[in-house]
Protein backbone atom coordinates (compact mmCIF):
# COMPACT_ATOMS: atom_id res chain seq x y z
CA UNK A 1 0.00 0.00 0.00
CA UNK A 2 3.03 2.25 -0.01
CA UNK A 3 2.63 5.40 -2.06
CA UNK A 4 -1.16 5.18 -2.15
CA UNK A 5 -2.84 8.33 -3.46
CA UNK A 6 -5.55 9.93 -1.41
CA UNK A 7 -8.46 9.97 -3.83
CA UNK A 8 -12.16 9.21 -3.47
CA UNK A 9 -13.54 5.79 -4.30
CA UNK A 10 -16.72 5.32 -6.31
CA UNK A 11 -18.06 1.84 -7.03
CA UNK A 12 -14.85 0.33 -5.75
CA UNK A 13 -12.59 2.45 -7.98
CA UNK A 14 -10.49 5.45 -7.08
CA UNK A 15 -11.44 8.41 -9.23
CA UNK A 16 -10.45 12.02 -9.51
CA UNK A 17 -12.76 14.34 -7.64
CA UNK A 18 -12.66 16.59 -10.71
CA UNK A 19 -13.92 13.96 -13.12
CA UNK A 20 -16.87 11.68 -12.69
CA UNK A 21 -17.52 12.78 -9.14
CA UNK A 22 -21.13 12.16 -8.10
CA UNK A 23 -20.84 15.14 -5.70
CA UNK A 24 -23.79 15.53 -3.39
CA UNK A 25 -26.46 15.07 -6.07
CA UNK A 26 -28.34 12.21 -4.34
CA UNK A 27 -28.56 14.25 -1.14
CA UNK A 28 -29.62 17.36 -3.07
CA UNK A 29 -32.39 15.40 -4.78
CA UNK A 30 -33.49 13.97 -1.44
CA UNK A 31 -33.63 17.42 0.16
CA UNK A 32 -35.55 18.91 -2.76
CA UNK A 33 -38.00 16.01 -2.95
CA UNK A 34 -38.59 16.04 0.81
CA UNK A 35 -39.07 19.75 1.43
CA UNK A 36 -39.55 21.69 -1.80
CA UNK A 37 -40.91 19.74 -4.77
CA UNK A 38 -44.52 19.31 -3.68
CA UNK A 39 -44.87 22.67 -1.95
CA UNK A 40 -42.87 25.73 -2.96
CA UNK A 41 -41.45 23.83 -5.93
CA UNK A 42 -44.85 24.04 -7.63
CA UNK A 43 -44.67 27.83 -7.91
CA UNK A 44 -44.08 29.46 -11.27
CA UNK A 45 -40.99 31.63 -11.58
CA UNK A 46 -43.11 34.75 -12.03
CA UNK A 47 -44.77 34.07 -8.66
CA UNK A 48 -41.55 33.69 -6.67
CA UNK A 49 -40.42 36.72 -4.69
CA UNK A 50 -38.31 37.51 -1.66
CA UNK A 51 -41.22 37.71 0.77
CA UNK A 52 -42.98 34.45 -0.06
CA UNK A 53 -39.67 32.58 -0.28
CA UNK A 54 -38.68 33.87 3.15
CA UNK A 55 -42.11 32.92 4.49
CA UNK A 56 -41.60 29.40 3.11
CA UNK A 57 -38.19 29.11 4.78
CA UNK A 58 -39.54 30.33 8.11
CA UNK A 59 -42.39 27.86 7.86
CA UNK A 60 -39.80 25.07 7.51
CA UNK A 61 -37.97 26.40 10.56
CA UNK A 62 -41.19 26.46 12.55
CA UNK A 63 -41.61 22.82 11.58
CA UNK A 64 -38.41 22.08 13.50
CA UNK A 65 -36.15 21.99 10.46
CA UNK A 66 -32.58 22.81 11.48
CA UNK A 67 -30.93 25.98 10.17
CA UNK A 68 -28.13 23.87 8.67
CA UNK A 69 -30.70 21.87 6.71
CA UNK A 70 -32.36 25.09 5.57
CA UNK A 71 -28.99 26.25 4.25
CA UNK A 72 -28.74 23.06 2.18
CA UNK A 73 -32.16 23.80 0.67
CA UNK A 74 -31.05 27.36 -0.04
CA UNK A 75 -28.03 25.93 -1.84
CA UNK A 76 -30.45 24.16 -4.18
CA UNK A 77 -32.89 27.01 -4.76
CA UNK A 78 -30.45 29.92 -5.02
CA UNK A 79 -28.37 28.51 -7.92
CA UNK A 80 -31.56 27.57 -9.80
CA UNK A 81 -32.79 31.15 -9.53
CA UNK A 82 -29.36 32.45 -10.48
CA UNK A 83 -29.61 30.45 -13.70
CA UNK A 84 -33.01 32.03 -14.32
CA UNK A 85 -31.43 35.48 -13.94
CA UNK A 86 -28.63 34.58 -16.35
CA UNK A 87 -31.22 33.35 -18.84
CA UNK A 88 -33.06 36.68 -18.39
CA UNK A 89 -36.22 34.91 -17.30
CA UNK A 90 -36.25 36.97 -14.07
CA UNK A 91 -34.43 40.24 -13.42
CA UNK A 92 -32.92 39.47 -10.00
CA UNK A 93 -32.49 36.59 -7.58
CA UNK A 94 -35.09 36.76 -4.78
CA UNK A 95 -33.02 34.30 -2.72
CA UNK A 96 -30.07 36.69 -2.36
CA UNK A 97 -29.08 37.16 1.30
CA UNK A 98 -32.31 35.55 2.47
CA UNK A 99 -30.71 33.13 4.94
CA UNK A 100 -28.68 35.97 6.45
CA UNK A 101 -31.86 38.00 6.95
CA UNK A 102 -33.74 35.07 8.50
CA UNK A 103 -30.90 34.39 10.94
CA UNK A 104 -31.08 38.00 12.08
CA UNK A 105 -34.84 37.87 12.52
CA UNK A 106 -34.80 34.67 14.57
CA UNK A 107 -31.66 35.76 16.48
CA UNK A 108 -29.78 32.67 15.35
CA UNK A 109 -26.29 32.12 16.65
CA UNK A 110 -24.15 29.21 15.57
CA UNK A 111 -23.69 26.74 18.43
CA UNK A 112 -20.17 26.72 19.80
CA UNK A 113 -18.26 23.48 19.63
CA UNK A 114 -16.16 22.59 22.64
CA UNK A 115 -13.25 20.23 22.17
CA UNK A 116 -12.59 17.64 24.86
CA UNK A 117 -9.52 18.20 26.95
CA UNK A 118 -6.86 15.48 27.12
CA UNK A 119 -8.10 14.58 30.60
CA UNK A 120 -11.68 14.32 29.34
CA UNK A 121 -10.62 12.15 26.41
CA UNK A 122 -8.73 9.81 28.68
CA UNK A 123 -11.67 9.63 31.09
CA UNK A 124 -14.01 8.77 28.21
CA UNK A 125 -11.70 6.05 26.88
CA UNK A 126 -11.20 4.58 30.35
CA UNK A 127 -14.95 4.47 30.94
CA UNK A 128 -15.72 2.88 27.58
CA UNK A 129 -12.90 0.37 27.94
CA UNK A 130 -14.16 -0.80 31.33
CA UNK A 131 -17.83 -0.88 30.36
CA UNK A 132 -19.48 -4.20 29.56
CA UNK A 133 -22.13 -2.31 27.58
CA UNK A 134 -19.96 0.04 25.53
CA UNK A 135 -16.51 -1.57 25.31
CA UNK A 136 -17.15 -2.83 21.77
CA UNK A 137 -17.27 0.84 20.69
CA UNK A 138 -13.74 1.51 21.96
CA UNK A 139 -12.02 1.14 18.54
CA UNK A 140 -14.52 3.49 16.90
CA UNK A 141 -14.31 6.14 19.64
CA UNK A 142 -10.51 5.91 19.66
CA UNK A 143 -10.37 6.42 15.89
CA UNK A 144 -12.74 9.39 16.10
CA UNK A 145 -10.66 11.03 18.82
CA UNK A 146 -7.34 10.18 17.21
CA UNK A 147 -8.16 11.27 13.66
CA UNK A 148 -10.82 13.98 13.92
CA UNK A 149 -12.89 12.24 11.23
CA UNK A 150 -16.57 12.97 10.94
CA UNK A 151 -18.74 9.98 11.80
CA UNK A 152 -19.86 9.55 8.18
CA UNK A 153 -16.25 9.65 6.98
CA UNK A 154 -15.20 7.04 9.50
CA UNK A 155 -18.16 4.82 8.59
CA UNK A 156 -17.18 5.11 4.93
CA UNK A 157 -13.61 3.87 5.39
CA UNK A 158 -12.48 0.68 3.68
CA UNK A 159 -9.26 -1.28 4.14
CA UNK A 160 -7.73 0.26 1.01
CA UNK A 161 -7.98 3.65 2.73
CA UNK A 162 -5.69 2.56 5.59
CA UNK A 163 -1.94 2.57 4.90
CA UNK A 164 -0.10 0.94 7.79
CA UNK A 165 3.27 1.26 6.02
CA UNK A 166 3.03 5.03 5.69
CA UNK A 167 0.94 5.42 8.85
CA UNK A 168 -2.00 7.37 7.51
CA UNK A 169 -5.69 7.07 6.67
CA UNK A 170 -7.08 8.39 3.39
CA UNK A 171 -10.45 10.11 3.69
CA UNK A 172 -12.36 10.42 0.43
CA UNK A 173 -15.90 9.19 0.95
CA UNK A 174 -18.75 9.37 3.42
CA UNK A 175 -21.44 6.87 4.39
CA UNK A 176 -24.95 8.12 5.13
CA UNK A 177 -28.23 6.42 5.99
CA UNK A 178 -31.27 8.17 4.57
CA UNK A 179 -34.62 7.49 2.90
CA UNK A 180 -34.81 6.93 -0.85
CA UNK A 181 -37.67 8.03 -3.08
CA UNK A 182 -39.61 4.93 -2.05
CA UNK A 183 -39.32 6.11 1.59
CA UNK A 184 -37.15 3.10 2.49
CA UNK A 185 -33.93 4.04 4.26
CA UNK A 186 -30.69 2.68 2.84
CA UNK A 187 -26.96 3.26 3.19
CA UNK A 188 -25.42 5.54 0.58
CA UNK A 189 -21.76 6.15 -0.18
CA UNK A 190 -20.65 9.40 -1.77
CA UNK A 191 -17.44 11.31 -2.17
CA UNK A 192 -16.76 14.18 0.20
CA UNK A 193 -18.21 17.57 -0.69
CA UNK A 194 -15.02 19.57 -1.34
CA UNK A 195 -11.41 19.15 -2.43
CA UNK A 196 -10.35 20.10 1.10
CA UNK A 197 -12.33 17.13 2.43
CA UNK A 198 -10.10 14.70 0.52
CA UNK A 199 -7.16 14.34 2.85
CA UNK A 200 -4.60 12.08 4.50
CA UNK A 201 -4.77 11.82 8.27
CA UNK A 202 -1.76 10.50 10.19
CA UNK A 203 -2.36 7.56 12.51
CA UNK A 204 -0.95 8.30 15.92
CA UNK A 205 0.20 5.59 18.31
CA UNK A 206 -3.21 5.44 20.02
CA UNK A 207 -4.91 4.78 16.68
CA UNK A 208 -2.67 2.27 14.91
CA UNK A 209 -3.73 -0.91 16.80
CA UNK A 210 -7.46 -0.39 16.33
CA UNK A 211 -8.09 -0.68 12.57
CA UNK A 212 -6.94 -4.31 12.87
CA UNK A 213 -9.81 -4.93 15.30
CA UNK A 214 -12.60 -3.50 13.15
CA UNK A 215 -12.74 -5.33 9.80
CA UNK A 216 -15.48 -3.93 7.57
CA UNK A 217 -14.67 -5.32 4.14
Amino acid sequence: MQGIRCMPVVNGKRVSSRTGKPTGRPMIEYMYDSWVRNSYGRKLLKDIDYLNLKAFYKQLLNGNLAVNTLEVIQNVIHPALTNAVRARIISFNPADNIIRDIKKEVHYSKPKRHALTIAQQNALLDYVSASTMYSHWLPIITLLLGTGCRIGELAGLCWQDVDFDEGHICVGRSLTYRPDKDNKSRFHTSTVKTEAGIRQIPMYNMVIPFPHQTPTS
